[in-house]
């Protein structure tokens, strides 16, 4: 205004009364224009973000407004307004179970407003009991179950060791306590993204989100804290009193620490990886053993067997997960029972009446179990209160068994999943069971798929697949929601087998040389037990019974065609027909369909040590000052293209019809390739 006012005095001083008045109108406009372009709405720059803190800590959202002053804000809780909270953070102090949930603002001036979307405050409960309620008051008892005040708010993982514990925080960083004579809680500075972790006797371990491992503490014996260089891509990890497991992205299985020998303690073998394991989904480190869980869900153990720890029950099957303790091992099966073998002196195997069980533990001499609704059975020794539960121990989502303590995270909010489905074959007409429990505030839904459509009724953690048909297999998974949302499991593939015999993989065709062995192999399917035959060319071999086929020192008579023959109570099955081929010189030399005339007293014959085309060549030994002649008898007109390459001091001629065309002398070890025109006619080549 005022600076309309001083140029309508100036125009008015010189008389231009009417070109004042436009002026004036146009500037006040402009003016306008630019005010009213300066106001803009209430929106949302940034926030509120999650927030994972443990009880009785303190949680604070914040939020990130734009717009023109002044800015309103609202905060809102599971959808209801929250009294005065008004301000661009929200501060909860003194976090309890209730305060768990979904929080969002709404931001408003005059121009307009926005709300954010929800940001979750997430409550995980740390608790511990047993041993290590006192810090150095004997030999067991070094703080292990003393926990951290203000250290361990979003834990997202826990492990207890001998005298120690551990917990994995959502920063990626660890936190330890307990006994420290090993520095087995010093965790390393260079931890930083820890994905997972667990703790030996007196040493921890920890693994990264890239792959990695990191191990610190008592390297006492046998290099349990050197890392091998083959422990890379890693997916899982496992401590033993004294060694680590880890399993790699492939399903190979990395051991070391004690026991890369057998021999006395503590070296028991239990870093001993069988040569012929397969295919592993998981692992269990225990005193002096080594589990490992396979793809099929059956379990592997080898280590001391003092106990009877590695002596697998016969029969286990549709195993989810496992875990070995001192001188016990835990199977947990998809029904969610649970399989114990081993030492018993403290009870440690008795498992009778235990059901709907999510995931194990095992301790020095006590095995925890988690059930699906989030309750905790701790059995075995008990001389340091390890298995008296605390009645306040509810709605848990972790578990781990010390040495002579226990400790337990509860999750209250989302839904978690504690584990996921796994692949599962079985054999037509049997039975099936999915079972992936949940953990979260209640109560929780649960609704599977198959092939990503929903199986109408199939609303319980546990999916029951009655008398399974070929039309049952498929892809399932389960999604579970509460009040927080929703979160949808892994995918599992179930096959259905026929128990008639089937080839699974068929054998294939070989070429080899002669004097040489050959293997021929194959995998078969079907209801054991299952009898084999080998035939050639349509007829038994007397003797060759089982899956594979060896046969050494081939010679002429080997070449023909074989098969597996497969045999079962409900029916037989034959596999595709191979041809063995026992390689001669018309083979090497490419030309199968043509009458060769080895004409000289040093035959030759093929090899493949040194060829051109990787598979075979014919060679020629030669005596001093002696010729060593191939021939055949080929029809024109056409070119002829060969390969050739010899030693030095040897003359090579190649002639049609006794006219030669190219003589090469001192010849070399380079192979080098040569093309000369056929004419009509019948014409010899040599």
């Amino acid at each position: 205004t005022h600076m309309a006012h001083s140029f309508t005095k100036g125009l008015a001083n010189r008389g231009h009364t009417g070109l004042l008045s436009s002026i004036v109108l146009a500037l006040e406009f402009f003016i306008s224009i630019a005010r009213l372009s300066a106001q803009t709405a209430a929106s949302i720059s940034a926030g509120p973000t999650n927030q994972v803190v443990s009880l009785s800590s303190n949680a604070i959202f914040r939020v990130t407004a734009l717009g023109t002053a002044p800015i309103s804000y609202q905060w809102t809780f599971n959808g209801g307004t929250i009294s005065s909270a008004t301000n661009s953070s929200l501060s909860i102090t003194n976090v309890q179970i209730a305060n768990a949930g979904s929080y969002a603002v709404s931001v408003s001036n005059a121009f307009g407003s926005a709300t954010s979307t929800n940001a979750t405050l997430y409550l995980l409960i740390l608790y511990a009991w047993g041993a290590g309620k006192t810090n150095g008051f004997d030999s067991i008892n070094f703080g292990q179950s003393m926990l951290p005040t203000n250290t361990i708010g979003g834990t997202i993982a826990i492990a207890a060791g001998g005298y120690h514990s551990l917990a994995l925080r959502n920063n990626g960083r660890a936190v330890a306590w307990g006994y420290n004579g090993y520095s087995e809680i010093n965790v390393p500075s260079t931890l930083t993204a820890g994905s997972a972790i667990c703790a030996g006797l007196y040493h921890s371990l920890a693994l990264q989100s890239n792959g990695t491992v990191i191990c610190w503490g008592g390297n006492i014996t046998s290099g349990v804290t050197s890392v091998p260089s083959s422990a890379t891509n890693v997916t899982a990890i496992a401590a033993g009193w004294y060694h680590n497991v880890v399993l790699r992205s492939n399903g190979t299985v990395v051991a070391w620490g004690a026991g890369t020998n057998q021999g006395s303690s503590p070296n028991l073998g239990q870093s001993l990886v069988p040569t012929n394991l397969g295919a592993a989904t998981a692992i269990a480190a225990g005193g002096y053993h080594t589990l490992a869980l396979l793809t099929d869900g059956t379990v592997v153990a080898w280590g001391w067997n003092g106990a009877g720890q590695t002596n697998v029950p016969a029969g286990l099957s549709n195993v989810i997960a496992i875990a070995a303790g001192g001188s016990n091992s835990l199977a947990l099966k998809s029904d969610g029972t649970v399989v114990a073998w081993g030492s018993n002196i403290n009870g440690e195997t008795n498992t009778s009446g235990l059901s709907n069980v999510a995931a194990i533990s095992a301790g020095a001499a006590h095995n925890m179990a988690l059930k699906a609704d989030g309750s905790v059975v701790v059995w075995g020794l008990n001389g340091n209160g390890q298995t008296n539960v605390p009645t306040t121990v509810t709605n848990i989502a972790m578990i781990s068994a010390g040495a002579y303590h226990s400790l337990a995270s509860a999750n209250i909010g989302p839904v978690t999943i504690l584990n996921q489905p796994l692949n599962q074959s079985t054999y037509k007409g049997r039975n099936i069971t999915f079972n992936v429990p949940g953990l979260g505030t209640s109560p929780l839904s649960y609704q599977w798929l198959k092939n990503g459509t929903n199986i109408l009724d199939s609303t319980n953690a546990t999916l029951n697949i009655v008398n399974a048909q070929f039309t049952d297999a498929g892809l399932y998974q389960v999604v579970i929601s509460n009040s927080f949302g929703a979160v949808s499991s892994a995918t599992a593939a179930l096959i259905v087998n026929d128990i008639a015999p089937y080839f699974i993989i068929q054998p294939t065709n070989v070429a080899r040389l002669p004097g040489t062995n050959v293997t021929l192999s194959t995998v078969v399917g079907g209801l054991a037990p299952l009898a084999y035959q080998w035939l050639f060319n349509g007829s038994p071999i007397n003797g060759a019974t089982n899956l594979g086929l060896t046969v050494t020192n081939l010679q002429a008579a080997n070449k023909g065609y074989y098969a597996l023959l497969a045999a079962n109570a409900y029916g037989t099955n034959t596999s595709t027909s191979v041809f063995l081929d026992v390689v001669d010189v018309p083979d090497a030399l490419g030309l199968t369909n043509y009458i060769w005339q080895n004409l000289s007293n040093q035959k030759w014959f093929p090899e493949s040590t040194n060829t051109h085309d990787g598979f075979a060549a014919a060679v020629g030994p030669l005596n001093y000052n002696s010729p060593s002649i191939l021939k055949t008898y080929v029809p024109g007109p056409g070119k002829v293209s060969f390969w050739w390459a010899g030693l030095q001091y040897v003359t090579m001629s190649f002639q049609i019809d006794g006219i030669t065309q190219t003589t090469v002398s001192p010849l070399n070890t380079n192979w080098s390739q040569l093309t000369f025109y056929v004419p009509a006619g019948v014409h010899a080549l040599s």
